[in-house]
């Protein structure tokens, strides 16, 4: 099993956790994912152009100038697609599940469901946190390393919690209007990481 180099992984951790505290999965189970997509060298084409979930709009492995790029794009398509893998924390069969049963019959990847949700699951072991301690996260692993989420903690007039509106928007069509919400709650997190340094 080779290691990846330093700046691929780098940047495969910070892309995990941009996404991960987005959307609410564990970003131990995102490097996993990259990890099942890429190999455990993350030297996949994806990879080497900061596309380490090897996102292909229009059929072509996409190239991403930067991992805060590639998550947003990330977001975007899981929000538009895969919105029940949303807040599903480290529990790596729900997030596969999700993946297999998009919106309108998409599926993320075409292999077998079994061996991608292992590969994840292994591939997450990989992953250290910002502590630079090594997580683990076994298939039915529900607390470990979970990501913290701001989405299911704001609320509308109406009560329903803003991943929940997310959730629906998505289910209802409204992929414009979450990809803009994404996007403005990316550059707001970018910007008060920056703020904060």
């Amino acid at each position: 099993m080779s290691a990846p180099n330093s700046t691929t992984y780098n940047n495969a951790i910070t892309a995990a956790s941009i996404i991960g505290n987005a959307l609410g999965i564990a970003p131990s189970t995102i490097y996993g994912q990259f990890v099942a997509e890429n190999g455990a060298g993350l030297t996949g084409t994806g990879a080497q152009n900061n596309n380490f979930a090897n996102l292909s709009p229009g059929g072509q492995i996409a190239s991403y100038s930067s991992p805060q790029a590639f998550a947003n794009a990330y977001i975007s398509t899981i929000a538009n697609n895969f919105p029940n893998a949303i807040n599903s924390g480290s529990n790596v069969n729900n997030f596969v599940a999700a993946l297999e049963n998009g919106t309108n019959g998409v599926q993320y990847q075409t292999g077998s469901w079994g061996t991608y949700a292992n590969n994840i699951a292994n591939g997450a072991a990989g992953y250290s946190n910002q502590n630079g301690q090594s997580t683990s996260n076994g298939q039915n692993s529900q607390t470990t390393n979970a990501a913290p989420t701001v989405w299911g903690k704001i609320t509308g007039t109406n009560g329903q919690t803003f991943t929940e509106y997310l959730k629906s928007q998505a289910k209802n069509g409204g992929f414009i209007i979450v990809g803009l919400i994404l996007l403005v709650f990316a550059l707001m997190t970018t910007y008060n990481k920056v703020s904060q340094e």
